[in-house]
């Protein structure tokens, strides 16, 4: 759903890069837990960051995030 991939599983941490509805990332490691949904350490165009998984979807079901996309 796009959002901003960020340095650490923070909302106050720094923005790494934006991210557009429909970027494709690569899920590489739950990192913590907020609001019911979990952070996860991801990689975009060759770089690692976080995502929080309360503004993503994904193609399947995946417990931490959001929604499964249409």
């Amino acid at each position: 759903l796009g959002g901003i991939m960020r340095g650490a599983p923070s909302m106050s941490s720094p923005r790494l890069a934006s991210l557009t509805e429909k970027s494709g990332i690569t899920l590489l490691e739950r990192a913590g837990t907020m609001d019911g949904y979990d952070w996860f350490k991801i990689e975009f165009h060759g770089r690692i960051g976080y995502q929080w998984g309360g503004i993503m979807c994904s193609d399947q079901a995946i417990s931490g995030v959001l929604q499964k996309c249409e």
